[in-house]
């Protein structure tokens, strides 16, 4: 049984071309526009992708804490335009929120969307006190193909220190349906954009689990048949061999999209009858001190 297979309802969720508005940018028109400050269009590199939005709370000092979401969508497609609902939701709730975009296949292939994404951190570390957020209190978060890029960065740290030049300091890590586990050539879909890798365990997040990590919480609807829960299983599995702290979401009933579509404030708790975002939320102010 495959780990990782994508169908027609999530080729439109996940932001592909369906005609004038996807069911992403339907999402962002529905959201509250008066609980958060945007600011679009900041670049943190020279390629026409690497830019990012930020979501700022109304209310926030220099304590407040980040988190940079990074968007799902295969390596293949994703703007960060679509994704206001999720912004809404964690600056809503005091967390500043960064969106960046990334670079996509076929144009590019692995490792260049974790090189982008260590890239749009180093912003955050560097910039983000300037808007109010404290660049000591970094969380990395993504859905899907995106969780693996937050997973990645944490647990193989070539990424964020080049990027960075040294330690990264990330508080903790939100991980949404991520194929975090499984080999990623093994399946049609992602294996062109893997294939290249001489060593294919070093492409797989779980093979990088150390002890000393920061904390995760792992989150995964037990009806997932895109990415399967077996990814956040064997996840888990290491990061509790390995004496990490873990936390853990199995959501019943609940599929790939759908856990992404719960953090859309009309949506919440009625799709997804969890509170991911409040989940999220006491994640991050949970978190004490964070690595330097």
């Amino acid at each position: 049984m495959a780990h990782w297979r994508y169908g027609a309802l999530g080729v439109a969720l996940l932001g592909l071309a369906v005609g004038a508005c996807s069911p992403l940018q339907a999402l962002d028109t529905l959201v509250p526009e008066t609980t958060y400050r945007e600011v679009r269009n900041l670049t943190y590199g020279d390629g026409e992708r690497q830019k990012l939005d930020l979501y700022l709370p109304l209310q926030r000092d220099n304590a407040t804490p980040v988190v940079v979401f990074f968007y799902g969508g295969s390596w293949k497609s994703g703007e960060r335009r679509n994704y206001r609902f999720v912004g809404e939701a964690l600056a809503s709730r005091g967390i500043v929120t960064v969106v960046p975009d990334y670079r996509l296949y076929p144009e590019n292939r692995y490792p260049a969307f974790l090189q982008d994404s260590a890239a749009a951190v180093a912003w955050v570390k560097r910039q983000i006190a300037a808007y109010g957020g404290d660049p000591s209190r970094v969380f990395l978060a993504g859905h899907s193909a995106g969780a693996y890029n937050a997973a990645m960065l944490a647990v193989d740290p070539q990424y964020l220190n080049a990027a960075i030049g040294g330690s990264a300091g990330i508080c903790g890590v939100i991980s949404m349906a991520g194929p975090i586990g499984v080999n990623l050539q093994d399946y049609k879909s992602t294996r062109p954009i893997f294939s290249h890798a001489v060593d294919a365990e070093s492409t797989r997040p779980v093979m990088h689990v150390k002890p000393g990590g920061p904390s995760f919480l792992l989150m995964h609807g037990q009806a997932d048949s895109t990415v399967y829960p077996i990814n956040t299983e064997m996840f888990e599995a290491a990061l509790r061999q390995s004496g990490n702290t873990v936390e853990v979401e199995y959501i019943p009933g609940i599929g790939h999209y759908r856990i992404i579509a719960g953090l859309a404030d009309p949506l919440e708790n009625r799709v997804v009858p969890f509170p991911i975002a409040d989940r999220i939320a006491t994640f991050v102010r949970a978190q004490g001190h964070c690595p330097s």
